[in-house]
């Protein structure tokens, strides 16, 4: 993307802004839906973002233990659902609460993304999750 502006030109910021329209022609996003499952709820936000032939997913957000929707330590638990297939990639789930407990998060084909910290988390915890794709 090439732009002349010369020296004088009145219509330069018409010239500038028709390039920079160029650069958003070439960059979309979608939402990935997240339905949350075994009684957790909370706020995840999955993108997706398209740049020609180059793809990055971000998850970030939290979810919440509550009642009998707890963590037991070592068992992956399935905490929400994404539309099957959908590669969320790298993801890491951390508590500031129970001594910094942390874990890894698995995305199933059917949708299922499960997280297994490493010890229990009862309810009324808050646990965060954060990871990204690039492909």
């Amino acid at each position: 993307m090439a732009q002349t502006i010369k020296n004088g030109q009145e219509d330069w910021l018409t010239t500038l802004n028709a390039g920079l329209n160029q650069i958003g022609d070439k960059v979309s996003s979608q939402t990935i839906p997240v339905t949350f499952i075994n009684g957790f709820s909370g706020d995840i936000s999955i993108k997706k973002y398209q740049f020609g032939s180059a793809q990055i997913t971000t998850v970030e957000g939290w979810f919440k233990t509550a009642g009998s929707a707890t963590l037991q330590g070592g068992t992956p638990t399935g905490i929400f659902k994404v539309p099957a297939n959908t590669d969320i990639g790298m993801c890491f789930a951390w508590t500031n609460s129970a001594n910094m407990l942390n874990g890894r998060v698995v995305a199933e084909t059917d949708g299922t993304v499960t997280v297994e910290l490493e010890n229990v988390l009862g309810a009324n915890n808050f646990v965060n999750i954060v990871g990204m794709r690039a492909y």
